[in-house]
């Protein structure tokens, strides 16, 4: 069975799984696999903490390289 036809399977499973349970257990698989590394975490979370006065506004590569 390749890739896309285990995914499918995995759907067609998850969409007949009736106990509340296993349900909260693939969501927690789901919320771990998707956890960013803690420095990162740490920064998003200064990031979002920062009043836009104080951010400098977002450019590109191509700018920044014509001013050097």
């Amino acid at each position: 069975m390749n890739l896309q036809e285990r995914k499918i399977a995995l759907i067609h499973w998850l969409t007949e799984v009736e106990d509340e349970e296993l349900l909260e257990q693939v969501e927690s698989l789901q919320q771990n696999s998707l956890s960013l590394p803690s420095k990162i975490e740490q920064l998003l979370e200064m990031s979002a903490k920062t009043p836009a006065a104080d951010c400098i506004a977002h450019t590109s590569i191509k700018d920044l390289l014509r001013k050097a």
